[in-house]
């Protein structure tokens, strides 16, 4: 079956038509799963499998269940003046509820004032007016269970066993109850476009059909197309088709608005075709003069909205092709369902369609005969008119941030303020940076590195915290001693001993040698016998030292020890042959054993040599040692960990931040960060991606090891969103024109037609932009246009605003054929200026529903699209268009035309010399 049979089939048999396609919706809308539902599922998974936060996600849920959760409810319990001990004893009751064993599944675990007192110090602001209850949980911020688990909560802090105390505010926030809040604004946001779409369209199509039956015509295609669509959809989501809640927002906008502009087309040919003795015969004529310039308008749409799966985001990727498939739809229905409506009511009311064939103002022929009487000037003066606003666009700012989104009167973002103020901004979101080797992170070595990373991440501005195994805490005082400046400090401290030892040692054996010495002296002057060898070891401590090195050199110091007591200002003055004591040598030159005392004496003066050498070497050695702590330098250079056995035995508490922070295995570590900067940020989003280059590039000159770092957490998730966005918007700026520039090709054979055709609807796409930014940024006051603004225009622009001119051409080649080319341009203007501005019309009426949305991403956008549509109907298509397509046409266009030809001019004859 071709596309006659459908004609015939339309025309000839509308009522088998018509009750076709009312019996599949009414079975699909009783039938079909709820579609809101698995959209918003589709929600919590946007990013594809390859983002390094997803994957960071999924390791740390594997392998530290405890610590890993994918968003969190926080409650806070607030009263300016502080909190009373009731206060603090009612938020404790709360967590316990919160904890209970009948909580649901996706609660992983409750943070409170009970909680250990590392964590439930974290959770009091430092004047002690708010303290936090957190609730992690395993699902996305977005995701519907996450949506019930929050609401379960709320519904248990207002259960009978509960009483706040007089006074007490509580707060709801953190990205669970954002994500929450955000849903519903999309919905609300649904419905009312829903509503608004469907009220300015139909009084848009009383306007234009001047006829109430007329109207309902495109109102009945789409609302049988809508529901069709809705439930396909959900059909394939269940088989694994990736979908958002954008999709239904889109679907409403686009199908109305797109959808109401191809219905438009059929009732306005049809109307210049209209027979009421013969309606279905008009309807065939109309169907086949008008069918390829439907097909190829609908075929850009499709085409360029198609060409969005190319896209890795699936916000972006899932939107797309789902309303294509429901644009293929309604041209399906636009094909047979209208033709089939329009030939009933013909034949019933066959009055609704004088509004229709009411010959046309003039307005729009004027119009193009003042633009082609000087073609160039005019199109130079729409070119002035909007380079400055398109110029504009290039220097638009765009932020990536849910709170700014949200309505500002949003409670759950109000007291996500709050909570930034009492505490530090990031503690709602910290990143997570997960270390991974092949070596083993418990080893000194992988210990060592863990510190070093974690105290570079220390220096980095615009973190306040970093919590590993190394610091657990988030402070380094913890293992102070552990590190190599302290150990160093201690060994200072034991040279200071040791000199100060030696030094007595010295003084010691210098005093015991010269006592010894000194009776010596006596007994020679006097001849008594002042002390024996046993006396004379008694008085040195019972010291024996035996002849070694070590007594050479404590003899030595004891000789020197003697020489100062005598007096000798040298040790050259001590001479072996002035002892008095020395026995002369026996006889037969046997020399005669020397006495045990005199070796005594010189194995004593050896050691205290000795001692003095070892006062002087741990005294340049603390010199040494204390130069290097004292510096700056060597301060950095020494700050380095050393943890062996002995550390961890003399510090137990290290073994339960080794288990919380490195696997078993040893081969994954973790480490927590809290940036300065609040949750969906920009300076959030930027710093992870400065972190990320910043750690690959430390670690990667790491000596002895190769390690790899990935960071994750909910700003991470939306630098990946981000990075990702701006990639894919950078190929759609290629991708898109290209795909709608080959089916207009292949439709009107003319690659300078189509090439302006593109041209200048991405012209229009920049000025739309520069306009938006322009009332949204520098009149209104907003941080930046929101970063899904630009991609959804340019697509929507470049596919959408497409079709009106590929009306237009379509006329103009048809007429220029006919009447030549200035002659048909203005022709075509005439002809298709009614059709078109109201068909803009009613496109901008779809989009204006946006500017209802409480969402400030929807507003823009529908400002961005109603001003783009606008500029569209009034000024690219009647006026740039048209001069474009005469500069780039008349110099290949055939001429003069033959008197055939001419005469069948008629009255519009007089303007074809004057283009030939």
């Amino acid at each position: 079956m071709n596309l006659d049979f459908w004609r015939r089939l339309a025309c000839r048999r509308p009522g088998w038509v018509v009750s076709g396609w009312f019996v599949v919706a009414i079975a699909v809308g009783l039938f079909a799963p709820n579609l809101t539902q698995l959209a918003a599922e589709g929600q919590a998974k946007l990013l594809g499998r390859d983002s390094e936060s997803l994957k960071v996600a999924q390791v740390v849920a594997k392998v530290w269940p405890d610590q890993g959760y994918e968003s969190m409810a926080v409650v806070g319990f607030h009263r300016p003046g502080g909190l009373t001990e009731s206060d603090r004893e009612y938020a404790s009751q709360m967590a316990k509820q919160f904890a209970a064993p009948t909580r649901p599944n996706e609660i992983l675990r409750v943070l409170g004032p009970d909680s250990q007192p590392e964590v439930a110090d974290r959770l009091l602001s430092r004047d002690r007016s708010l303290e936090l209850v957190a609730v992690p949980m395993r699902s996305a911020f977005v995701a519907p269970v996450t949506q019930e688990a929050v609401a379960w909560l709320q519904t248990t802090a207002v259960g009978p066993t509960l009483s706040a105390p007089s006074g007490l505010e509580i707060l709801w926030s953190g990205d669970a109850v954002l994500g929450r809040d955000y849903m519903a604004s999309v919905q609300t946001s649904l419905d009312r476009a829903a509503l608004v779409t469907v009220f300015l369209l139909f009084a848009v199509l009383l306007a234009v059909y001047r006829s109430v039956w007329l109207a309902l015509v495109p109102l009945a295609t789409i609302g049988l197309s809508l529901v069709i669509t809705r439930g396909i959809l959900a059909w394939m989501t269940q088989l694994g088709w990736e979908i958002s809640p954008l999709v239904e927002l889109f679907l409403v906008a686009i199908l109305f608005g797109t959808g109401t502009d191809f219905c438009l087309f059929v009732s306005w040919r049809f109307g210049e075709h209209f027979n009421p003795d013969n309606p279905a015969g008009a309807m065939q004529a109309t169907l086949e003069r008008s069918s390829l310039a439907l097909l190829t308008s609908a075929g850009t749409v499709i085409v360029g909205l198609s060409l969005m799966g190319t896209t890795h985001f699936k916000l972006f990727s899932s939107t797309g092709p789902s309303v294509a498939i429901g644009l293929v739809l309604t041209l399906m229905a636009t094909l047979t369902l209208t033709p089939a409506l329009l030939v009933l009511l013909a034949g019933l009311r066959p009055r609704s369609f004088r509004g229709l064939t009411a010959p046309a103002s003039g307005i729009w022929e004027k119009l193009g005969r003042m633009a082609l009487s000087r073609p160039l000037l005019s199109w130079s003066l729409a070119l002035l008119f909007m380079a400055p606003l398109a110029l504009l666009s290039l220097r638009a700012d765009f932020v990536q941030d849910l709170m700014t989104e949200l309505p500002r009167e949003t409670r759950s973002a109000q007291c996500l303020r709050l909570i930034a103020e009492k505490f530090e901004p990031g503690m709602m979101a910290p990143l997570t940076v997960v270390l991974e080797s092949d070596a083993d992170f418990r080893s000194s070595e992988g210990l060592a590195l863990i510190d070093d990373v974690s105290r570079f991440l220390t220096l980095q501005r615009r973190l306040v915290e970093v919590r590993s195994a190394t610091q657990p805490l988030g402070r380094t005082e913890t293992l102070a001693r552990a590190r190599l400046a302290s150990r160093l400090g201690e060994v200072n401290e034991g040279f200071v001993r040791m000199a100060s030892g030696a030094g007595e040692l010295r003084k010691g054996l210098i005093e015991g040698a010269a006592k010894i010495r000194a009776a010596l002296w006596l007994e020679q002057k006097t001849g008594l016998k002042l002390m024996n060898e046993a006396s004379t070891a008694s008085s040195l401590g019972g010291v024996n030292p035996a002849p070694s090195n070590a007594g050479n050199l404590l003899a030595q110091g004891f000789r020197q020890a003697s020489a100062a007591f005598v007096g000798s200002s040298s040790w050259s003055a001590l001479k072996p042959a002035a002892d008095p004591v020395r026995t002369p040598p026996s006889p037969a030159g046997t020399p005669k054993p020397e006495p045990p005392r005199q070796s005594m004496l010189r194995d004593l003066s050896r050691a205290a040599d000795g001692a003095a050498q070892i006062e002087e070497g741990a005294e340049r050695a603390h010199r040494e040692v204390s130069s290097i702590l004292a510096n700056p330098v060597g301060r950095r250079a020494l700050d380095r960990l050393l943890i062996d056995a002995q550390t961890l035995r003399d510090n137990p508490d290290l073994g339960k931040s080794l288990a919380a922070y490195i696997t078993k295995s040893g081969h994954r570590a973790r480490i927590d960060l809290v940036q300065a900067d609040r949750v969906f940020s920009a300076g959030a989003m930027d710093q992870v991606q400065s972190l990320r280059q910043r750690l690959n590039d430390y670690l990667s000159e790491v000596d002895g090891m190769k390690v790899k770092a990935t960071i994750g957490g909910a700003n991470a998730e939306s630098a990946d969103i981000r990075a990702l966005t701006r990639s894919d918007q950078i190929q759609s700026w290629f991708v898109v024109p290209i795909g709608v520039f080959l089916v207009l090709l292949v439709a009107l054979r003319d690659p300078l037609a189509c090439l302006n055709l593109v041209a200048t609807m991405i012209l229009t796409y920049m000025f739309a932009l520069g306009a938006t930014h322009l009332v949204f940024v520098s009149l209104l006051g907003a941080e930046g246009l929101d970063w899904k603004v630009p991609y959804f225009l340019f697509v929507l622009l470049v596919a959408v605003g497409v079709d009106y001119n590929v009306f237009l051409m379509d006329r103009v080649r048809e007429e220029s054929r006919r009447l030549g080319l200035r002659a048909g341009i203005i022709q075509a203007i005439a002809k298709t200026g009614g059709l078109i501005s109201s068909a803009a019309a009613i496109t901008a009426c779809s989009f204006a529903s946006f500017l209802s949305s409480p969402l400030g991403s929807l507003r823009q956008l529908g400002f961005a699209l109603v001003v783009g549509i606008t500029l569209d109907a009034v000024l690219v298509r009647p006026i740039l268009v048209p001069c474009g397509h005469w500069l780039l046409s008349r110099v290949r266009w055939p001429r003069p035309l033959d008197p055939t030809q001419r005469a069948t001019v008629g009255s519009v004859g007089q303007f074809v010399h004057v283009s030939d």
